[in-house]
């Protein structure tokens, strides 16, 4: 959870489409590894979609359901890196994403 001793340093906004793999965070990669603490939260917009934090692809029929408007929480690096999304019809969701670290984070 975000705390007040956390700032931000990044945001990004995903397209979730119909990407077979799902799509993840972009900035994941760029985040280091040694960062005392990272949060994310991510509110969508334009249509539905499903999404899984275990490093597995989601399906339109298969994942956590995030309906418009909903917020998404990523309580840590791991989540973030693991984080993938697909629109479960034809039309593409779009989720902006605010980025935190911790105190001493890179």
């Amino acid at each position: 959870m975000r705390t007040s001793y956390m700032t931000p340093f990044a945001f990004e906004t995903l397209t979730i489409d119909a990407t077979e793999a799902g799509i993840g965070c972009t900035l994941a990669s760029y985040i280091q590894s040694g960062i005392a603490s990272c949060w994310a939260e991510g509110c969508l917009e334009g249509a539905q979609i499903r999404y899984r934090i275990d490093g597995t692809a989601p399906t339109a029929t298969v994942g956590v359901p995030v309906e418009v408007g909903q917020f998404i929480i990523f309580r840590n690096l791991d989540e973030i890196r693991k984080f993938r999304a697909i629109r479960t019809g034809a039309v593409s969701g779009t989720l902006s994403i605010h980025y935190w670290k911790g105190a001493g984070g890179q």
